[in-house]
Order: C-alpha cells, then structure tokens, then sequence
C-alpha cells in the first residue's frame, strides 16, 4: 500500500476536470512551501491542526495559532495521508491514514485505535463516543464502540478510489451524512442503517470531502470550488473563480475568523467567505 500514499488525491487530476488557471489569488490564510495540506481542523481552544504530506512517504500532524505560527507535533505513517481528521477536545486527535486508524494526545503520543482498513478517508464521533471510519475502497462505513468493537454501519453497492471519502454528523447528533460517488447520503445515528436504504441529500454533484457549520449546512471540496448545501440540498458555490485543487475543509474556530470556511489547497490554506 506504501505505494498508494497521496498518489489517490493527485489522481484526483485524472477522475474530475482539471481547474483552471485564474490570475486573481483567494484570500489565503497561510502559504506553505514543499508538503502540502490535506487535512484540517479546528480545536475548542483556539488552535488548527493540519495534516501535511508529500505524493508518497509519511505525513505531519502540525497545529496552527491563529497569526499563522505552525508547530509541528508528531510524524504520522500508514499507507495514506489523506484528510481525515477529527479533534475529539479532551478525547485526542483521531486521523486515519490508509490501513489504520490513529489517536494522537497534544504531546503528540500516538496509538493505534483500529487497523484492517483498505484506504480510510474521514473519521467522525458521536456524543455517545462511536467512532465512524470511512473506508474508501471497501465502500464501507464502520462504527467502533467505547469498548473498540468495530461493526459495519453501511456498505455501499459502489467501490473503488473516491466513492466513499467523508462523513459528518449534525450537530444535534441526530443524522450521519456520507459522500458516496456524485451523491450525498443521510442516515439515522440511532438506525441499524446496514438494513436501511439511505435518505439521498442531492446527486449529480462531483464533490470530495464534507464538513458542517452550526446550521447544519454542508460544505464539500470539488476539484476546483467549494460548495454550501443547506439541510433542503439546495446548492451554491462559494468561489467565483477556480480554486487549486481543493481537498480539506473546515468553518473557522476560536480565536479565526468564524465567519469564513477554511480550505486546504496545493501550496496553503485559502478563506472563502460563508455566504448566506
């Protein structure tokens, strides 16, 4: 598997359009130079943790004040450095990379919390402590209780690289959506959603990785844009001009500017603002 680290989210070159070159920069809130930045996310305590990774090799797991200041807090290896990234405040930082499933304390101690994935992408927690991995290539869901047994929460009829790339859970933690190919799915947190068919938010949409606001509104990476679904699927696009291949986003935490939605891109971080 070594040799598919971050190879899959450059082949995202191949699989969507390519963007367009635009003279007009976006608002960048950090510039970085060499590795880029997958994954991101905003801590309680004011702080963006950021995953950072050449094509192949290992990644770092690095946190962000809010002037741009990085500080880099462990190195991560598995057999993908992609963007899944959850911060679970005083439960640690759980990232997935590829073949396993990582926890990382502040002081950057790192355990290994489940294994056995084909190539994980996103992971999510619930207020009762399940964890949700998605699992690309399986086209699976798996939900891992307190106690570490791992179970399957859903299984796509659809497999293969960026089918099955990011989860969020609302923040009444009520409902689970999943990207699935040009699709986003909704489930029940409380179903038994192996034997249920899926809620379809919208289709037809080339979209990568997903994040929420308070609003429960939907933010998905495309190629080359970042869009906002509301809870009815209505969609609008929040750049007027193509992004550089977009793949991680969050809404800004404590401490950032919380009116803006925080995207990773080839050579930084970008803001776009949150449009109503």
């Amino acid at each position: 598997m070594k040799s598919f680290k971050n190879f899959f989210i450059v082949f995202i070159l191949l699989i969507f359009s390519c963007a367009s070159t635009n003279s007009d920069e976006p608002d960048y809130f950090l510039k970085v130079s060499g590795n880029r930045p997958y994954g991101i996310a905003f801590d309680n305590k004011g702080l963006l943790y950021m995953i950072t990774a050449p094509p192949t090799g290992n990644g770092t797991l690095s946190k962000v004040t809010p002037d741009g200041k990085i500080t880099d807090i462990t190195v991560l290896e598995g057999s993908f450095m992609g963007p899944g990234i959850y911060i679970a405040d005083n439960n640690g930082i759980f990232i997935t990379v590829g073949n396993k499933l990582l926890k990382v304390s502040p002081d950057g101690n790192t355990e290994t919390i489940a294994d056995g994935f084909s190539l994980c992408f996103d992971v999510k927690m619930d207020s009762n402590g399940n964890i949700y991995v998605a699992d690309d290539l399986k086209g699976v869901i798996y939900k891992i209780a307190p106690e570490g047994k791992k179970n399957i929460f859903f299984k796509s009829d659809t497999t293969g690289p960026f089918v099955l790339t990011s989860i969020v859970i609302d923040n009444n933690n009520e409902n689970l959506y999943a990207r699935e190919g040009n699709r986003i799915i909704k489930f029940k947190i409380d179903s038994n959603s192996t034997s249920e068919k899926p809620e379809v938010l919208i289709d037809n949409t080339k979209m990568f990785y997903l994040c929420r606001d308070n609003n429960n509104n939907i933010y998905a990476s495309t190629i080359d844009n970042v869009i906002k679904i509301d809870t009815g699927g209505n969609i609008k696009y929040l750049s007027g001009k193509p992004l550089k291949t977009s793949i991680g986003v969050a809404v800004g935490g404590k401490g950032f500017d919380e009116k803006s939605l925080y995207v990773s891109v080839e050579d930084g971080i970008i803001k776009l603002p949150i449009i109503k």
